[in-house]
């Protein structure tokens, strides 16, 4: 299996003993959702302001690799916008260090290949 990072930062695969076993290095080519961002009502400085916001069409991903043997790492949000392609890939469960911090992932998410259809 080959594996194509565009996520902006690299996608580490840590085992269950905490070695790391696959590093990821970013493409270069980042896929996003579009944003779009508005400001319901102007508040005064000391108010938490409150936002509507809304998400697009994908950027930078390229068309769909059928053969089975590619998986693009992308974020959730990209991988979610899309649950047809089945050559998309998220991080999935996460681990973190004493701080905190996320330092690398236990898996990658895929789209189901036969979703049910909603009721």
């Amino acid at each position: 299996m080959k594996y194509i990072n565009l996520c902006p930062h690299a996608i580490v695969i840590i085992n269950v003993t905490g070695q790391i076993v696959r590093m990821i290095e970013p493409s270069g080519q980042v896929a996003r959702c579009e944003e779009k961002t508005e400001y319901p009502t102007m508040l005064s400085p000391d108010v938490i302001p409150l936002i509507y916001r809304t998400y697009g069409a994908v950027t930078g991903l390229p068309e769909e690799d059928k053969t089975g043997c590619l998986l693009y790492i992308v974020s959730h949000m990209v991988r979610q916008a899309l649950p047809h392609r089945l050559d998309l890939a998220s991080p999935g469960d996460t681990l973190r260090d004493e701080d905190g911090r996320i330092i690398g992932c236990k898996n990658l998410v895929v789209n189901d290949p036969s979703p049910e259809e909603p009721t």
